[in-house]
């Protein structure tokens, strides 16, 4: 199957296999683990910090518990990210130590991923 851009002609098996190489190679450098973090902190810093009514998936809240010991600790992270400090530590505590704590968890994952597979990766990898 042949794709038109302007006036190149290109397979487009040629895209799935660059994405393919460059999704193996990113996996590689920053690991599974690393990039859900990564994810997960992107979406707590852009998104708006929800209401007092949201929906949680908190299993303890969903079953009627009143209290949890995680329950707040992304709010208390969206609204630090945000530039909101007192609501942030009012929300939960330990939400800047629950942070602090995803940070190093990051970069020992990413340290541990570099000097595993950063010797096997060369300037010509992409090409």
């Amino acid at each position: 199957m042949q794709r038109k851009t302007g006036l190149i002609n290109y397979p487009a098996s040629s895209y799935l296999f660059s994405t393919r190489k460059l999704l193996f190679i990113f996996s590689k450098l920053i690991g599974f683990e690393a990039s859900i973090w990564i994810c997960a902190l992107l979406f707590l810093s852009v998104f708006n910090v929800p209401g007092e009514s949201h929906f949680s998936i908190c299993p303890m809240n969903n079953m009627g518990f009143d209290f949890c010991p995680g329950c707040g600790l992304g709010t208390s992270i969206s609204y630090f990210f945000h530039g909101e400090i007192g609501r942030s530590i009012s929300s939960h505590p330990l939400g800047l130590f629950a942070l602090s704590v995803i940070f190093f968890r990051i970069y020992s994952i990413l340290k541990l991923n570099w000097s595993h597979y950063g010797k096997h990766i060369t300037t010509n990898a992409l090409s």
